[in-house]
């Protein structure tokens, strides 16, 4: 007799994956560098299935609730506004473990204020990272006033050649033309509203302070040489505008103004050209250049406005020749550095040839060998490099090489 089989339902089994979402709720912070400036963000995150909810605060400017939160797997995206309600600002991050890599968008509301660096301003950087504070630890808090820090010479080793004058709040240290004299100035103008230019004689080792500017009026910022080393440029506000002056270094004369900027609008001098003709400055990330071979002071119409870009432009240094800009950018999403033609006969027209010099991100803040040949720049990871170049006839350029490290005690 044959033995009947129970017969079995058919069944199909299925293996379900599902991807664990990550763990966002908590404390998330980190110092942004952005135009120069470190802004600490830190992002308060509470997660609910698929929905993120929380606050953002922006350093000492404020803090603000987050909506629109979502979470797909790994990636998140939330918006906020600023303080002032003039900006939404979106950001979009990749979570990966303890740290979300996020990129930011911008928007500014029609006739809105666009914002400066940080995470609430449109001249903020546009990707960074945050990472998570450990459970139990307490979040960092923004920086109060700034240290005192020690001017310091090196050699392209990197080994220190000597100390120059006391600690104190320096900022902004130039070399002369001939490196025997050094302008700098004293004092923080973001945060004690007093700032004054002083000149080192570095073989006597002896100082001199040129300007005197009773806080919260007048404070001093950005100076540059004359190519000859007779006479010092800076920037200052007066009278709510903001103004380029210059003065002789030997204190022989007063100050003497050559460029009135637009009401309350900021800038920051960075060159004047080897042949005497321009001086470089940045206002709004847009670069100028003003001519000191014309009437002087000059007006704001009278500046010459480099080619806009939808990118930040800052930092414009004139070659030796007087030929080439170097600036620094992020439109590839980090700062980094670039040369463009200069024209001085058409300096508004946008030139045929852009280089990028650097790749990998940074501070910039280019700087041309007096010869032309060599540009130098500090590097995303606090190297100072240097990069072959030929300003003369075609413009080439070689690969960034590393010079040496700045040292961590170095801020």
């Amino acid at each position: 007799m044959r033995k009947m089989l129970p017969v079995l339902p058919f069944l199909f089994i299925v293996s379900v994956l599902t991807q664990a979402q990550p763990r966002l709720s908590g404390t998330w912070q980190n110092e942004v560098l952005s135009g120069g400036l470190f802004q600490l963000s830190t992002v308060e995150l509470s997660q609910d299935g698929r929905s993120l909810t929380g606050t953002v605060t922006m350093g000492g400017v404020g803090t603000v609730a987050v909506y629109d939160g979502k979470i797909e797997g790994n990636s998140i995206v939330f918006k906020f506004d600023s303080p002032d309600g003039d900006r939404t600002i979106t950001l979009t991050g990749e979570v990966n473990g303890d740290e979300i890599a996020f990129t930011r968008s911008v928007e500014v509301r029609e006739g809105g204020n666009p914002g400066g660096p940080g995470i609430g301003g449109a001249r903020g950087a546009r990707q960074f990272t945050l990472s998570r504070v450990p459970d139990g630890q307490a979040p960092a808090q923004p920086r109060g006033l700034p240290f005192p820090r020690q001017l310091t010479l090196f050699n392209r080793q990197g080994d220190v050649l000597r100390l120059v004058g006391e600690p104190a709040l320096w900022n902004q240290p130039v070399l002369s033309p001939d490196g025997t004299r050094l302008a700098v100035i004293k004092g923080d103008r973001l945060v004690a509203q007093t700032s004054d230019l002083w000149v080192f004689d570095l073989s006597r080792g002896t100082s001199t302070q040129l300007t005197t500017s009773p806080a919260p009026a007048a404070p001093v910022w950005a100076p540059v040489w004359s190519p000859d080393g007779s006479q010092i440029a800076f920037f200052s506000f007066r009278e709510n505008y903001g103004g380029l002056y210059r003065m002789p270094v030997d204190g022989s004369g007063t100050e003497e103004l050559l460029y009135r900027h637009t009401l309350g609008g900021g800038m920051t001098l960075t060159d004047w050209s080897a042949d005497g003709r321009f001086l470089a400055f940045g206002s709004g990330d847009v670069l100028y250049a003003v001519r000191l071979d014309g009437e002087v002071p000059s007006e704001p119409g009278d500046a010459i406005e480099f080619p806009r870009s939808e990118f930040e432009q800052q930092a414009g240094r004139f070659s030796p020749n007087s030929r080439f800009l170097a600036y620094r950018s992020n439109e590839s999403g980090e700062f980094e550095v670039y040369v463009r033609e200069f024209n001085p006969s058409d300096p508004g027209t946008l030139p045929a040839g852009k280089w990028q010099i650097s790749n990998d991100g940074g501070l910039g803040l280019a700087h041309w060998r007096q010869d032309g040949q060599e540009l130098y720049y500090l590097g995303g990871a606090g190297d100072v490099m240097a990069v072959d170049v030929t300003s003369t006839g075609t413009f080439t350029t070689g690969e960034p090489r590393r010079l040496f490290r700045v040292p961590d005690t170095i801020p």
